[in-house]
């Protein structure tokens, strides 16, 4: 049966041309919640109703904004131009009008007048931080903060938090715990689960941010934490859903994309049953983040694809395209990777978002783009130059590194090594110490490039055993990082004319290569053809005979390798033959010296 509420509720959202599901995205609710308020189902709790004033705030006139509180039977008679957005303060000026004692009276009214000015302020503050401006928001909230009464706990509960939520946006952590641990402690004493879930996550996520394996595992330990709570409320399903996600991306931010995959599986179960579409969209784009890491390109492609066209107008569409830009940037589609980046670029224009994260992040996907291919050095040097203006200095967000690790790649294309090489090994110290063994690899593999360039080959040598005793810490998913360190190892003992040793490495990298899927494995066989050519021009076609001996030898070994799938062996057979026509050409060749 519906309800005076219900009935305003309705009228109000269609009045200001919203949908059902709009309303909900602006007050972090399910659609359900508003269909249940509208029909009568359910009756609005103070957090709610305050929500949806505040959601309407710059929509509707004040006389229907006082309308939906006295629906509510909330007497309600602001004294000010804003709405009273405080349930609080509502109840203070309630408790005011029943007093008898003038002296009481006026006692409560100046701690009202006082409220009143304070949740003015808050409500000023909101409408600064739903426009993504964090630092003018949280020095509003901090001097809200200030002039609060410590009895009244429900308040420090939300100023906490959202002062929280812009240090996090800001990537200011170490201030972002400390208000997100205080909130807990105020969720705590009312006795709120769900608000304390809910900050559990926050937690999990400042942790998460900073990367590393032990932040992770700390990140994965506060949304257990949180699961637990959510597990015992009643519609704790979807929240035990976004547990299992951010889990999922801790692992990821970890470089361990096959524990993530597991929980982004579990998450998307869930939000299945629970038909919660905001949720699906997530987990595939966490599960294609995790495809993109274990060589599974083209299905990353597909489920960014499909988790795309889960999306509505928003930010989410605007991430959609960003993630889509990467699953096609690491499957080997610049074109389509840089379409897709400039799709999220040009929404972010039209909704005046520049400063973000997100953005930075896009400057970096288009600068990679750039980076691997012939000619757009000045370019690349731009999106990184305009993403630093985002990331940069920003040391307690690990993913500022990788800033810094483009720039070395750059740097190295412009042949300007003394700049690119302490870039390159702070990097890899960083890593190292946040145990990120996937990103310690992927640097290891571009100071090897670097170190070949400088024609140091002892130091080569040091790098390729610093990269075994990684590879005992894996699980063969920096295999592809490990193929191109003894790649580029096996170009110095070709250039040195020890071709036996070059066929050994060269071997080991291509069984690395095709240990992790067969388009790494084909890519680096064509770039060691173009090897075998460049030294059969160097040298005498004996010398260049045998080497291409010694290539076959070696992978005709690797055949009896036990650990190899009937598809595998028919790439490292196909390679043979490919070896076999080319020495019939060898005697062709004239040799340039």
């Amino acid at each position: 049966m519906k309800t005076k509420f219900g009935r305003l509720l309705r009228s109000s959202r269609q009045s200001v041309g919203l949908t059902q599901k709009n309303l909900g995205d602006k007050i972090k609710r399910d659609v359900s919640i508003i269909s249940r308020l509208e029909t009568g189902q359910l009756s609005p709790n103070l957090d709610i109703l305050n929500d949806i004033v505040l959601a309407f705030a710059d929509l509707l006139p004040r006389e229907n904004l006082e309308s939906l509180w006295e629906a509510a039977d909330f007497y309600i008679t602001p004294t000010f131009d804003k709405p009273v957005s405080d349930p609080i303060v509502a109840s203070i000026h309630n408790a005011f009008e029943r007093l008898s004692s003038e002296e009481e009276r006026i006692i409560l009214k100046q701690d009202l007048l006082s409220m009143l000015k304070i949740d003015q302020e808050y409500f000023e503050a909101e409408k600064v931080r739903k426009k993504k401006k964090w630092d003018e928001a949280a020095e509003a909230l901090m001097l809200i903060r200030s002039q609060m009464d410590r009895r009244i706990q429900v308040w420090y509960l939300r100023v906490d938090q959202e002062l929280g939520d812009c240090f996090y946006s800001n990537i200011s952590f170490s201030q972002a715990l400390w208000n997100y641990r205080s909130a807990l402690m105020s969720a705590q004493q009312l006795k709120d689960e769900h608000k304390q879930g809910e900050i559990l996550i926050k937690i999990g996520n400042v942790y998460r941010r900073r990367g590393g394996k032990k932040n992770c595992g700390d990140a994965r330990q506060y949304y257990n934490d949180a699961r637990k709570i959510f597990v015992s409320l009643p519609k704790g399903r979807i929240p035990e859903a976004e547990c299992l996600r951010k889990s999922a991306g801790a692992w990821i931010f970890e470089g361990r994309p096959d524990e993530a995959e597991k929980l982004c599986e579990q998450s998307l179960k869930i939000c299945k049953s629970e038909n919660y579409k905001r949720g699906q969209y997530k987990a595939l784009q966490h599960k294609a983040w995790a495809c993109s890491m274990l060589g599974r390109w083209d299905e990353a492609v597909r489920l960014c694809e499909e988790a795309l066209d889960m999306t509505e107008d928003g930010w989410d569409e605007i991430k959609g395209y960003r993630y889509l830009g990467d699953a096609f940037r690491i499957a080997g589609r610049l074109d389509e990777a840089r379409g897709s980046y400039q799709k999220a670029l040009n929404l972010m224009v039209e909704r005046d978002i520049k400063h973000s994260r997100t953005y930075g992040l896009i400057q970096l996907g288009l600068a990679k783009v750039c980076l691997r291919q012939p000619g757009l050095e000045s370019e690349a040097k731009q999106y990184l130059d305009e993403g630093l203006k985002i990331h940069g200095g920003q040391g307690e967000d690990f993913r500022a590194i990788d800033f810094y690790v483009e720039h070395s790649y750059l740097l190295l294309k412009l042949r300007r090594l003394e700049e690119a090489k302490p870039l390159l090994e702070l990097a890899m110290h960083q890593y190292e110490e946040l145990d990120n063994i996937f990103n310690y690899a992927r640097t290891l593999a571009l100071l090897c490039e670097l170190l070949y360039e400088e024609k140091k080959v002892d130091s080569l040598n040091d790098i390729q055993n610093i990269a075994k005793s990684a590879k005992e810490k894996d699980n063969g998913l920096i295999n592809y990082y490990l193929a191109q360190i003894d790649f580029i190892s096996g170009k110095a003992f070709a250039d040195r004319r020890q071709f036996q040793d070059a066929s050994r490495v060269w071997s080991l990298a291509l069984g690395e290569a095709l240990g992790f899927n067969s388009t790494s494995f084909n890519e680096l066989a064509e770039k060691i053809f173009v090897e075998i050519e460049r030294i059969m021009r160097e040298t005498t076609p004996d010398e260049a005979y045998n080497l291409c001996n010694y290539y076959k030898v070696f992978l005709e070994n690797s055949l009896s390798d036990k650990k190899w799938k009937p598809t595998d062996r028919d790439e490292i057979e196909t390679l043979l033959r490919k070896i076999d026509e080319q020495q019939k050409h060898i005697y062709t060749l004239t040799p340039t010296k």
